[in-house]
C-alpha cells in the first residue's frame, strides 16, 4: 500500500469518527418530535440546511417528526431555536381490570345500574345529545354493532394515515363508543347520549398501543373535522408536551378540553394525558359509588376531576352484544356522554359536569368532584340560562 493511499484512508477513517462523535454516527436512530419558536418555514429551512430529512409535519403543534441518534437530537436542541424536543413515545388503554362479579347485581337490561347511578334518564327529556360530534380516539369501533351502527358518522386511521380501516381490531373502542351513544333501542346496552354522533380515530393497535405520532395525528383530523369533544381512554407515565400542545389548541376551539381516563394503577399519580390541566380527569366507582380499588389518584382529579361507573360495568362487545368490563377506561366516556349532553343544549362546559357531582364544594384526589349526575347538571345549565 502506497503512503498516499493509507494517508487517505486515515483522513476518511478520522472525518468518520469525528462524525460518529458529533452525531451519534451509527449509534440507534430513534424518532423524536421537534418544535421549533420560529415560523414553520423558517424551521424547515434551518433542518435542510443541517441535511435533516423531515418524515412529517405536525400542523397542530407546529412541529416535525425526525429519526435521529441521541447525538443529533442534543446538536438540535443545542445550536436550533428548539421550543422543545421529545422522543415518541407508546400509549395504551390502561392495563385490564379483572374483579369479581357484586354479590348483588341487577339482571342485564338496556338501561343498566351505570346509566340509573349517573341519574342520565332525567336529562332524556330535555337533551339525548343531538346534533353532537363526539371523537373517539382509541381502538377504532365496530360499525355493525346493532347498539353503535346508527351513532357512526365516519372514521380515521390515525395509524396508516387514512379514512379507511378504523374498524375495532380490540374490542376497547367499541365499548367506549357505546356508552357514550350507544342507541336507545331497545336491546343490548343504551349510552349516556343516545342521539349524539360518534367520529371513530383508529390511534391504538390491536394490542391496544400508539404511538405519539398516531394520536398527534388524531388530534389534528379531530381539529380538522370539528368534532365537538373527544374521549381519550388510554394513557402513558410518560408526560408529553407534544400531546399536551395538541390538546390545548384542540381544546382552544372546543372550549371544553379532553376527556381522559386517570389509570387503573391502584395508586398515584395519575396517568399522561389525564394529568394535563386542560383535561377532564375520570376516576372511577364501584356498584355502590365507591371508588373503585384499581382507579388512579391525585392531585388531577381534585382540580380537574370527577367519577363515574367504572367496576362491573355492562358494555358493548366487538361482534354484537355485551361484556362485562371495569377500569377507569369505561368511566370515562360516561363522562363524555354527559358533555355530550350539555353541547346539545348549547352550552358546553366542564363546570357543569364538576357542579353535578356529589363532591363539589369539597373534592378530593380520589373521586374530584364526585360521582356525575346528568339530570342534576342539565337542571343547573338551564337554570343559568334563564
Amino acid at each position: 500500500m502506497t503512503k498516499f493511499r493509507f494517508l487517505m484512508i486515515a483522513v476518511v477513517l478520522t472525518v468518520s469518527l469525528v462524525g460518529c462523535a458529533l452525531f451519534g454516527g451509527q449509534a440507534e436512530r430513534e424518532k423524536y418530535i421537534v418544535t421549533f419558536n420560529d415560523s414553520m418555514t423558517a424551521m424547515l429551512e434551518s433542518l435542510a440546511a443541517e441535511n435533516f430529512d423531515v418524515m412529517e409535519r405536525f400542523r397542530i403543534i407546529e412541529g416535525v417528526l425526525l429519526n435521529l441518534t441521541e447525538g443529533e437530537a442534543k446538536w438540535i436542541e443545542k445550536n436550533l431555536p428548539v421550543r422543545f424536543i421529545e422522543k415518541e413515545r407508546l400509549y395504551s388503554i390502561p392495563v385490564p381490570v379483572e374483579v369479581e362479579a357484586p354479590v348483588e347485581i341487577e339482571a342485564e337490561t338496556e338501561i343498566g345500574w351505570e346509566i340509573k347511578m349517573i341519574n342520565a334518564q332525567a336529562a332524556w327529556g330535555r337533551t339525548k345529545g343531538q346534533g353532537v360530534v363526539v371523537g373517539v380516539i382509541d381502538t377504532g369501533c365496530d360499525p355493525n354493532h346493532s347498539d353503535i351502527k346508527d351513532a357512526i358518522i365516519g372514521g380515521y386511521n390515525g395509524i396508516t394515515n387514512s379514512d379507511t380501516g378504523w374498524e375495532d381490531d380490540n374490542g376497547h373502542g367499541t365499548s367506549v363508543a357505546g356508552a357514550i351513544a350507544g342507541r336507545l333501542n331497545g336491546t343490548g346496552i343504551v349510552g349516556v347520549a343516545p342521539l349524539a354522533s360518534i367520529y371513530v380515530f383508529k390511534g391504538l393497535n390491536s394490542g391496544g398501543s400508539g404511538t405519539t405520532t398516531h394520536l398527534l395525528r388524531c388530534f389534528q383530523k379531530a381539529l380538522d373535522l370539528e368534532v365537538d369533544m373527544v374521549n381519550c381512554s388510554w394513557g402513558s407515565s410518560y408526560e408529553s408536551r407534544a400531546l399536551g400542545e395538541a390538546m390545548r389548541n384542540l381544546a382552544a376551539w372546543q372550549g371544553m378540553g379532553v376527556i381522559c381516563a386517570a389509570g387503573n394503577t391502584y395508586k398515584t399519580p395519575i396517568i399522561y394525558p389525564a394529568r394535563n390541566p386542560v383535561a377532564v380527569c375520570v376516576a372511577a366507582v364501584d356498584t355502590n359509588g365507591v371508588k373503585a380499588d384499581f382507579s388512579s389518584y391525585g392531585d388531577a382529579i381534585k382540580k380537574n376531576g370527577t367519577a363515574a361507573p367504572g367496576k362491573w360495568v355492562l358494555a358493548a362487545k366487538m361482534g354484537g352484544g355485551t361484556r362485562r368490563v371495569n377500569g377507569t377506561s369505561i368511566a370515562t366516556p360516561y363522562v363524555t356522554g354527559l358533555l355530550a349532553l350539555t353541547k346539545a343544549m348549547g352550552w358546553p362546559a366542564r363546570k357543569w359536569v364538576f357542579m353535578s357531582g356529589d363532591k363539589y364544594v369539597n373534592p378530593d384526589i380520589y373521586l374530584g368532584h364526585g360521582i356525575i349526575d346528568c339530570g342534576k347538571a342539565i337542571d343547573a345549565l338551564s337554570n343559568a340560562s334563564h
